[in-house]
């Protein structure tokens, strides 16, 4: 399967390796009011079930899972600052936990760190500070973790450098991928 977004974002991870922040993408949701909230993210791999998902992880207590319930649909901005390339995706979010047997949920919490896997223990997000202690990792899935899989229907590509800029969209239709160059 050779889908030109998904080579060129393996690409630009790559050149980009060094710089931690490449892993970092813009998520924006919408609530059930229609405002848009966005959030940066971090990218964790492709899925195994399906090489063109794009793989975070987000707390099943959190605003973002409430929103992707009440409306799947997603929009990614993500920024490579040293090769200076820029893409656009749209698609649908699909939320994974272990309860539901969701692919790839068990390979991504054993890649997080334990720092990263205590997040998962403690209080509620967004609720009143509390002084107490999260409960901690015990090397279980905390039953608040997810996988948020970002099925990409529409990818933007950009590159601002070399001159003259290059500007790519491709577009899932029911007979797979298309791809157009345009103008930047």
């Amino acid at each position: 399967m050779s889908v030109g977004w998904k080579q060129r974002l393996a690409r630009s991870l790559h050149i980009n390796r060094s710089h931690a922040d490449a892993r970092y993408l813009q998520l924006a949701t919408v609530d059930a009011s229609g405002h848009p909230h966005n959030r940066t993210v971090v990218f964790r791999g492709f899925s195994d079930a399906d090489p063109l998902t794009l793989l975070t992880v987000t707390d099943t207590r959190s605003e973002k899972v409430a929103h992707t319930i009440g409306d799947a649909r997603v929009s990614v901005a993500w920024y490579f600052r040293k090769s200076r390339e820029q893409y656009r995706l749209n698609g649908q979010a699909v939320l994974r936990t272990e309860r539901d047997g969701g692919a790839d949920v068990l390979t991504v919490w054993q890649s997080l760190s334990p720092t990263a896997r205590e997040q998962f223990y403690w209080p509620t997000p967004k609720a009143p500070l509390s002084d107490a202690a999260p409960v901690h990792d015990d090397g279980a899935v905390s039953p608040h973790f997810a996988v948020l899989a970002i099925v990409p229907d529409y990818v933007e590509y950009l590159a601002l450098r070399p001159t003259p800029q290059c500007r790519e969209i491709y577009m899932r239709t029911h007979a797979g991928w298309s791809s157009e160059a345009v103008n930047p």
